[in-house]
């Protein structure tokens, strides 16, 4: 359960900006628009861009849920390292 109703309303806010916040990440290492990043999340078995890319988006979603479901854990070095393979 999280701690505080600061944490509850980031965690909220990334859940219903999840789309954007990752296509703000996924624009540090791939160029891709939000068009693309909804395509890849909602049916990327059929998407046609290249792999590095939906790989790098899925990876991105992944850690972004990783942190969301540790919210309430302290960060320590196995918590780096699990969120470094996620998103890696």
């Amino acid at each position: 359960m999280m701690s505080n109703e600061p944490t509850r309303q980031c965690v909220q806010y990334v859940q219903d900006h999840m789309e954007h916040v990752i296509w703000c990440t996924a624009n540090i290492e791939v160029r891709v628009t939000i068009f693309e990043i909804h395509e890849i999340l909602n049916n990327s078995d059929h998407c046609t861009l290249p792999l590095r890319t939906i790989t790098t988006v899925l990876n991105i979603r992944r850690a972004w849920q990783y942190l969301i479901d540790n919210i309430d854990q302290p960060v320590d070095w196995q918590t780096l390292c699990d969120y470094n393979s996620l998103i890696g």
